[in-house]
């Protein structure tokens, strides 16, 4: 299963006039995009849009975005904050109530200012309570990312001539403070002695970190993906040097999947539960990329018992956004496996 190219021009929101339209509001140029090309064209009956709290003016085009919308059409407003995911589910619940929003036959959801936190929240909860909608997402990919990749060759020049220090990685992040354990994603937890933590890495040592830390595992697989952005081969090394400081002693593996395959991760993710699963706690770490949060939420989707944890940082800076816009994809997510089933018996 691989997000696959889309032409904005094909998007028709009110093509059934009980599709649902969510997005999030945020300060990225590709956040812009497709509420933009809504808001341009032809927009449902009812928007649902999550805005970030304590943004301060750092979000200015986010808050502008919501006010256009509330002038044009019927939107309701749900406010997010990841150390608030309690108060999130149950906002949730009750603007999902709102009899026009239950009827809704399928979900249009823009996930491309939406963390990885917020988009398997939202996304377990909806396909929950309304498992039997299509759900459509659509993301917006960057033409930059931070860190840029004349740091990361230079902090890899260094690492080659032994002179770099753990010091010099952490300072490029921001700390990450907590990390969170939401209900609908706990797991269960059988075995005090023996877990495995997988985590989808990313650039953050700080965020992989604090989750090594909050699990203490019996083992750790280090899952790193290779991207679509110029130089995608080098940010993987890099990925996979500054995960050498995490892990101590324990038992490690390193693998390496297709940023935009999700199937390629589920089918990772199996494997390693098939042949630990049995005899280990397993907890899932998606700290990297929107793609592989939406392959973690299909695959506790699969398999309930497994745990998910999310290192959330102290803040986000601008100086560290995501820049420009590239590709636009659409991603139709498959029915969960209790309804597949179902359907393939009748």
């Amino acid at each position: 299963m691989e997000p696959t190219p889309f032409d904005l021009d094909k998007l028709d929101l009110t093509r059934h006039s009980d599709d649902l339209f969510i997005f999030a509001c945020g300060f990225e140029d590709r956040a812009q995009i497709i509420p933009e090309h809504v808001l341009n064209g032809r927009f449902p009956r009812t928007v649902v849009a999550i805005t970030y709290e304590n943004t301060g003016n750092a979000n200015l085009k986010g808050s502008a975005l919501l006010k256009r919308f509330k002038q044009v059409c019927c939107v309701q407003e749900i406010k997010f904050s990841p150390r608030s995911a309690e108060r999130f589910i149950s906002d949730c619940a009750n603007v999902f109530d709102v009899r026009s929003l239950a009827l809704a036959k399928s979900f249009q959801i823009d996930i491309s200012a939406m963390s990885q936190f917020l988009v398997m929240l939202l996304l377990r909860f909806l396909r929950g309570e309304f498992f039997n909608r299509e759900f459509h997402l659509f993301y917006v990919a960057a033409k930059a990312y931070y860190p840029p990749t004349t740091k990361i060759k230079l902090l890899l020049a260094k690492h080659e001539r032994a002179e770099l220090r753990m010091s010099e990685i952490l300072s490029m992040d921001e700390p990450a403070a907590d990390v969170m354990f939401e209900n609908m994603l706990a797991g269960s937890f059988h075995r005090i002695d023996k877990s495995c933590l997988m985590i989808f890495c990313g650039y953050e040592l700080n965020r992989s970190l604090a989750a090594y830390n909050s699990i203490n595992p019996t083992r750790v697989v280090f899952i790193h993906s290779v991207g679509t952005v110029k130089d995608a081969e080098f940010r993987a090394k890099y990925s996979k040097m500054i995960h050498e400081f995490v892990g101590g002693g324990v038992s490690k593996a390193t693998e390496t999947v297709c940023t935009m395959n999700i199937g390629e991760q589920i089918s990772l993710l199996r494997e390693y539960y098939h042949y630990l699963g049995g005899d280990h706690d397993m907890v899932l770490a998606p700290v990297h990329s929107k793609m592989e949060a939406i392959a973690a939420l299909l695959f506790v989707e699969e398999f309930p018992d497994v745990q998910v944890v999310f290192p959330v940082p102290v803040s986000y800076s601008l100086s560290k956004a995501a820049k420009g816009v590239g590709e636009v994809y659409s991603i139709k997510l498959p029915p969960i496996p209790g309804l597949r089933l179902a359907r393939e018996g009748n």
